[in-house]
């Protein structure tokens, strides 16, 4: 199972944690914009909910 980021910013941040980008799709709604597409694990849910809580707080 794949998991789609549409925020280049927590990508990045889930790339720099060691998780591997799997590919890139174009955004269906904005056309100009892209989706980073990850392996969906536990460690990666877990990394976004501590990404997403840190740039909450910021």
């Amino acid at each position: 199972m794949h998991k789609k980021i549409f925020n280049k910013s927590i990508a990045t941040s889930l790339i720099q944690s060691g998780h591997s980008l799997i590919g890139l799709e174009q955004n269906r709604k904005h056309p100009n914009l892209v989706v980073f597409v990850f392996e969906n694990t536990r460690q990666l849910d877990t990394d976004l909910s501590t990404i997403i809580k840190s740039k909450v707080e910021n």
